[in-house]
């Protein structure tokens, strides 16, 4: 499978063709991810949009049930200063599993 990201003004556009579908192996399916382009708060959450797309296109988001998964999750940066209208709340991350 061939996937082309291109970052536009206010959003992405992703291409691709899979030739493992045996319907349509020579169709170009476009995806497109934004908005309009003063909306530069949500230009992460387009981002983030368009990683749960790759991630299922590839195979990789799985369940709940599997034993390893991707999985996309927008943080606040390290030295973010919270707006007036905002407040960081401490997110619990999903367990790692590491080897002992």
């Amino acid at each position: 499978m061939k996937i082309t990201i291109e970052r536009v003004e206010n959003g992405f556009i992703v291409s691709y063709m899979d030739p493992d579908n045996i319907s349509e192996p020579d169709v170009e399916k476009i995806l497109v991810f934004g908005g309009q382009a003063d909306e530069e708060d949500n230009f992460v959450e387009y981002g983030k949009e368009m990683f749960w797309e790759l991630l299922d296109l590839l195979g990789l988001s799985g369940t709940g049930h599997n034993r390893d998964r991707v999985q996309v999750v927008i943080v606040a940066g390290d030295k973010y200063e919270p707006r007036q209208d905002e407040e960081l709340v401490a997110l619990d991350l999903e367990y790692v599993r590491m080897k002992k």
